[in-house]
């Protein structure tokens, strides 16, 4: 099975290589391979257990989503002696570390004692954060043009965007 999912991984790759950069079959085979590798539960999942939960799936989907764009840019750079999923779990390895040492960086920045003043200033923004969210819920709920009970994701009638905004 393993050997065979490799196989057909490959050709795809192989496919995607064979055709100019802009054509339509090369962008087929791309979408397909991306398909492939996305759907085959694969993929690593690098310092799993060092994060929490939450915070891990964010720097997971971001890293995951520049390894497919990188699997798009270099699929010239893929050497068909390597297995396609080893290529893609190596890119998404330095994808990941990538992405943590931003998110590292930026939490570094971001941290400041606040002095009183901006402590009282912030409850009283945390009261207009409050009542604006209270407004926003108002609206959801209330939905007076019933645009957002209607509007929903292409084929899923069940996934409206106020079912979206509730969640």
């Amino acid at each position: 099975m393993t050997d065979e999912f490799d196989r057909r991984l490959q050709a795809i790759a192989q496919k995607a290589q064979d055709n100019p950069q802009q054509s339509t079959e090369r962008q087929q085979a791309l979408n397909q391979l991306v398909d492939e590798i996305m759907r085959s539960n694969r993929l690593g999942h690098p310092q799993r257990g060092n994060w929490p939960a939450n915070v891990y799936r964010d720097l997971y989907d971001e890293a995951v989503l520049r390894t497919v764009l990188k699997i798009y840019n270099n699929i010239d750079r893929y050497k068909s002696e390597h297995p396609v999923m080893a290529w893609a779990n190596n890119m998404l390895h330095y994808e990941f570390l990538n992405v943590v040492r931003e998110y590292q960086n930026q939490n570094r920045r971001n941290v400041s004692i606040p002095s009183l003043e901006e402590i009282d200033l912030d409850s009283e923004q945390t009261e207009t954060v409050d009542s604006d969210a209270e407004l926003l819920r108002q609206f959801l709920a209330d939905d007076p043009e019933n645009l957002l009970r209607t509007s929903h994701i292409r084929g899923r009638p069940d996934v409206t965007f106020q079912s979206i905004a509730w969640a």
